[in-house]
């Protein structure tokens, strides 16, 4: 049986897909889907998220048993490249201090460079001339057990997951989190703003929205709301 994602409010439930396309399309046209082949049908649309190539540039600067980058490499999840690595225009930058917010409207990229450093020599690295496409990730909490529930200091594994999460890839970004102990502890912290993260329609929606959720973290917005 034949099986697709549909996202109803707020939570994703399973159903039977082939008779609901074959209404939608009254065409002849001969439709196979198969359940490694999943799709996502929102308000009619169909499509089928980009699987994104996930590339490390690992500065070595963390200790090798904790680096997060070190196992996404060694368990085939990720491809290691060198510091004289240069991204193409087209390929997004994870970047903490990026003013731009990774949004669903980033989904057509199809690979993304993920920095591992030491945060205290994170200014010294990210602003160095790595090309690409630069994005910070909106605010969520850490799950990793050196900074457990701290915002936005997130190990290289939770970033790229919930950069996949939030451009529609959720089951890549279970994936990547499987391989640690404490991975879907970051998906249950991260749970409402990561689902709401990936329905918003545009880069304001997601300030808005990590604004609504993490409220606490941005003061300057509660004197604005005063």
């Amino acid at each position: 049986m034949s099986y697709a994602l549909r996202r109803t409010r707020g939570r994703i439930e399973w159903l039977n897909v082939v008779e609901e396309i074959r209404a939608i399309n009254q065409s002849n046209v001969d439709l196979t889907i198969t359940v490694s082949s999943m799709i996502y049908i929102k308000a009619g649309d169909l499509r089928q998220p980009n699987k994104m190539n996930i590339l490390i540039l690992d500065y070595d600067q963390d200790d090798p048993a904790k680096c997060t980058a070190k196992k996404m490499i060694r368990m085939g999840l990720a491809t290691s490249v060198t510091r004289k690595f240069h991204a193409s225009s087209s390929m997004l930058v994870l970047n903490p201090f990026s003013e731009i917010v990774l949004s669903p409207v980033d989904r057509s990229s199809k690979a993304l460079l993920a920095i591992d450093c030491s945060w205290n020599l994170a200014k010294e690295v990210f602003f160095k001339r790595i090309g690409g496409k630069h994005r910070r990730l909106p605010a969520l909490l850490a799950a990793n057990p050196t900074n457990y529930s701290k915002l936005g200091i997130l190990s290289s594994v939770e970033a790229v997951a919930a950069s996949l999460y939030i451009v529609g890839n959720r089951l890549e970004a279970e994936e990547f989190l499987s391989i640690f102990k404490w991975g879907q502890t970051f998906l249950t912290l991260n749970e409402q703003p990561l689902d709401e993260y990936s329905k918003a329609e545009s880069e304001e929606d997601v300030r808005v929205l990590e604004r609504e959720f993490f409220r606490e973290f941005f003061p300057e917005e509660k004197r604005l709301i005063r």
